[in-house]
């Protein structure tokens, strides 16, 4: 529509460009999931930056009436809209189709003459303009809208349902022992079936598992938490001995900063299940913030994941077998 609105311009319309907002990530994973499974929110950011770009410039050649704005929640539908307040006024109003096979679909064009439906649709459009920021952004505004992690407590049963479909895990921490403890015949069934899971532990014989008391758990000695790492490795090779599964463990003198269980991280195994529960281990504080990064965050998950392999690779071999 390019020629077409320089026409307007040039002839003293006024144009109102409403689009999703480019810097909003979680917006823009949520419109490339719905477009469909090969979408890209760097991509479709990239789009959009394209199209200002263009509105932008036709404003300023034609020194036309423009104004645009940016929304932060996924429109259902995309609009033209051509002189509502006039009797000769029309909208045209496309559904957004969920991962349509070719165009979105339906399609609706009303007039001022269809009453009841013409009007709630120009006045739900009116209602999107109203919630929109205006582009760009003012000089010194916050970007409050800038995606952060959503940080919990618990991760609830979400991080089992993703594990008891993982055909590989990868899983760091300092001792990880209420996680094996409490999902001893999780882990046993899921040995059983082919998963493989790789435990990299901070080594409780190293400096590493005294530097993590004292940054970590407080009231809790250096020896404690040493015995509870001496414990998780006893249940692990127990794991080992009594399913065959493919277990493997590594130890690091590395005083971990923070923890994680890969979900199918590596490109070979990644699905839908596939995330990185990640919790930050606090200095003398009880409990530890905890977030998901999913694949769709890509570099982000790149970044963790690669962190937790170059740990992985640095980090000495355990042998479960030779365990008392």
């Amino acid at each position: 529509m390019r020629n077409d609105l320089r026409r307007l311009l040039l002839n003293g319309a006024k144009v109102r460009v409403l689009l999703l907002d480019p810097t909003d990530e979680t917006s823009l994973r949520h419109a490339a999931a719905r477009a469909g499974s090969n979408a890209d929110p760097t991509r479709l950011a990239a789009r959009i930056n394209g199209s200002i770009e263009e509105i932008t410039f036709l404003r300023d050649e034609t020194h036309g009436d423009v104004e645009i704005r940016v929304l932060r929640n996924m429109p259902a539908m995309s609009v033209n809209a051509i002189d509502t307040q006039s009797p000769s006024g029309t909208i045209c109003v496309q559904h957004y189709e969920f991962r349509a096979p070719a165009e979105a679909l339906p399609i609706i064009q009303l007039e001022g003459r269809d009453g009841f439906w013409y009007q709630h649709f120009v006045l739900e459009a009116e209602r999107m303009w109203e919630g929109g920021s205006p582009w760009p952004p003012p000089p010194g505004l916050q970007p409050t809208h800038a995606q952060r992690p959503q940080f919990t407590e618990t991760f609830d049963g979400e991080l089992i349902t993703a594990m008891e479909s993982a055909d590989e895990l990868l899983i760091t921490g300092v001792t990880r022992n209420t996680l094996v403890h409490t999902n001893y015949g999780n882990f046993e069934k899921w040995l059983t079936k082919g998963c493989r899971i790789r435990f990299l532990l901070v080594d409780p014989e190293s400096e590493a598992a005294a530097t993590a008391a004292d940054r970590y758990h407080a009231g809790r000695s250096p020896e404690n938490l040493r015995e509870r790492g001496r414990n998780t490795l006893r249940l692990l090779s127990e794991l080992r001995r009594s399913t065959g599964g493919d277990l493997a463990v590594r130890l690091t003198a590395h005083p971990l900063a923070m923890g994680l269980v890969a979900v199918d991280a590596p490109l070979s195994t990644r699905g839908q299940a596939s995330a990185l529960f990640m919790e930050y281990f606090t200095y003398q504080a009880s409990g530890e913030p905890k977030f998901v990064v999913l694949p769709s965050d890509e570099r982000w998950f790149a970044h963790f994941a690669e962190e937790a392999e170059s740990l992985w690779r640095a980090a000495s071999d355990h042998r479960l077998d030779l365990t008392e």
